[in-house]
C-alpha cells in the first residue's frame, strides 16, 4: 500500500529547501525548472505522488521526455533512489492525476501496461481518444471523474461516445474511483477526492 507523503522539508528559516538548479525564467525572480523541482521533491513525496508528478511533466503535448527526468538525476543527492524507482513507473501521455493512479492500480493488479490517450481511428475516421488502450485485446478504458456524472450534457456525450467506440468492435469500459479495488480505502489516494 503506497504511503502518504510527509510534509515538505524546511530549512531553518521555514522555507522549502530546493536544489541549486535555478534558472532565471522570470526577471528578478529565480525559478526552478519542472525537472529540478521533481528531483527536489523525490526526497519528500511518496512513490505514487512522485510518479504522478513525473507523469504530469510528461503529459500530452509536453516538451519534456523521460530522458529529461533521467538527466535531472545525474547530480545525485537526497531522494535520487526513490526518483529512479519512480522513473521506472512514469509514462508519457497521462492526462490527469486520476489516470496515473488508475494506471498504477491496473498494472499492480496484473494487467499489462496500456497505451495512454490513444486516438481510435477507423476507415471512416477518428472515433474517440481513450485514456487506456490494450491494442492486442482491442480493449479500451476511460477513467471518468465526478464531472462525467454530475453534468447532464457530459453524461449524454459519454453515453453516445461509448456507443460509437463499441460499434467499432473495440471493447470499452468506463471506471470511476468506486470501481477500483481499494482505491477509496487508502487515505492517501486522491482518486476518492477527485472522482
Amino acid at each position: 500500500m503506497p504511503r502518504k507523503s510527509p510534509p515538505l522539508p524546511r530549512d531553518l528559516n521555514g522555507t522549502f529547501t530546493v536544489s541549486a538548479a535555478i534558472q532565471a525564467g522570470v526577471p528578478a525572480h529565480p525559478v526552478t525548472t519542472g525537472v529540478s523541482t521533481w528531483v527536489d521533491l523525490a526526497e519528500s513525496l511518496a512513490l505514487d505522488d512522485l510518479v504522478t508528478a513525473g507523469d504530469w511533466l510528461l503529459r500530452p503535448k509536453s516538451a519534456l521526455t523521460a530522458d529529461d527526468l533521467r538527466a535531472g538525476l545525474r547530480g545525485g543527492g537526497r531522494g535520487v533512489r526513490r526518483a529512479r524507482e519512480a522513473l521506472g513507473l512514469i509514462r508519457p501521455g497521462s492526462a490527469s492525476v486520476s489516470e496515473t493512479l488508475t494506471r498504477l492500480l491496473l498494472v499492480r493488479a496484473g494487467l499489462p501496461e496500456p497505451e495512454l490517450n490513444v486516438d481510435l481511428v477507423t476507415e471512416s475516421g477518428w472515433v474517440a481518444t481513450v485514456d487506456f488502450y490494450w491494442r492486442g485485446w482491442r480493449f479500451a478504458m476511460d477513467y471518468d471523474g465526478r464531472h462525467h456524472r454530475e453534468r447532464v450534457k457530459q453524461m449524454d456525450y459519454d453515453l453516445d461516445r461509448a456507443r460509437l467506440i463499441r460499434a467499432t468492435g473495440i471493447g470499452f469500459e468506463q471506471v470511476t474511483a468506486k470501481h477500483l479495488p481499494g482505491a477509496c480505502t487508502r487515505r492517501s489516494s486522491r482518486l476518492c477526492t477527485n472522482s
